[in-house]
């Protein structure tokens, strides 16, 4: 599952100058995960927010939706808060 939240994070913070923030992000999120009852779920929430942005490119947002795949698939299991 941590495989993932870098690509995530690249598509919500891909500028140049995000680079700090999308260092941030995927530790944020795993924080979240690993002690938020329902994190997995706002997660989804985000990244289908994620896919509406018209500035990907094919590559970013194949890898979004494979990403959002699995957390969908997986988001039964992913309840460690509780």
């Amino acid at each position: 599952m941590t495989e993932y939240l870098p690509t995530v994070s690249y598509t919500a913070y891909p500028g140049k100058t995000d680079k700090s923030k999308r260092g941030i992000w995927p530790n944020k999120r795993c924080n979240q995960l690993k002690h938020d009852s329902g994190a997995a779920e706002k997660m989804i929430d985000e990244m289908h927010r994620l896919t509406k942005k018209t500035s990907l490119t094919k590559s970013i947002k194949e890898d979004l939706d494979t990403a959002l795949t699995y957390f969908v698939n997986h988001c039964y299991l992913m309840d460690y808060a509780t």
